[in-house]
């Protein structure tokens, strides 16, 4: 496995290379041609880091996006294009095979017990670990606090997880609810979480005035 992840790096440095010297900075017949070579790399490198090296797919977009982010005046308008997809196309998609994937049929007391404890434990272990990791790095307390509760919230990353260890059989399918409740209380409650959470200013929670004439 080692072995594997040490040639998987050594994959995106020989395409992170090819992509700078031949994309980064030049022009691809335009902008729209820019956007969909950007799109094409990202699926490519997605589908070859899953398929070749068993690195989740979410991995290799990442990894993708990160090679394209110095491509200059483009990126704004890569960016611009590819959310508009993503907002439009591929996250109706992928939150339609989550539902699809939900069985509710098997939800009974002690699932939803599960459920409930599980909430708990994942609001729980983000305040403590984020707010002691900020801690650790030199924010106050109170700040500290206010960053956990930021990140409380557990989102579409959770949901591909879970999928991912459902499908290779580590997770029951009867179990795929409890994490889509997680999801969802976690991020509706992160807000009013941070709404408390932020009532003091801090040096570290309030931006700068903006300079006279800015």
């Amino acid at each position: 496995i080692l072995l594997r992840i040490v040639v998987y790096f050594i994959f995106l440095a020989v395409i992170a290379f090819i992509v700078r010297k031949f994309f980064v900075g030049r022009k691809w017949g335009g902008k729209k041609r820019t956007a969909i070579f950007a799109l094409a790399f990202c699926l490519a490198v997605s589908y070859a880091s899953e398929e070749f090296f068993g690195i989740a797919d979410i991995t290799g977009a990442y990894f993708a996006g990160v090679m394209l982010s110095g491509t200059r005046k483009t990126t704004e308008y890569i960016f611009d294009c590819t959310n508009k997809m993503s907002y439009m196309f591929f996250s109706p998609i992928f939150f339609a095979s989550i539902g699809i994937k939900t069985e509710l049929a098997g939800l009974n007391g002690n699932l939803i017990l599960f459920a409930v404890v599980l909430t708990a434990v994942a609001i729980i272990t983000k305040i403590i670990g984020c707010g002691l990791g900020a801690r650790l790095t030199g924010f106050k307390t109170y700040d500290s606090i206010s960053i956990g509760l930021g990140m409380v919230s557990r989102g579409e990353v959770a949901l591909i997880v879970a999928q991912k260890g459902s499908m290779a059989g580590l997770i029951a399918g009867t179990m795929f609810p409890a994490v889509v409740l997680v999801v969802i209380v976690t991020t509706l409650i992160t807000p009013l979480l941070l709404k408390v959470g932020m009532k003091r200013q801090t040096p570290d929670n309030t931006e700068p005035p903006l300079p006279v004439g800015a």
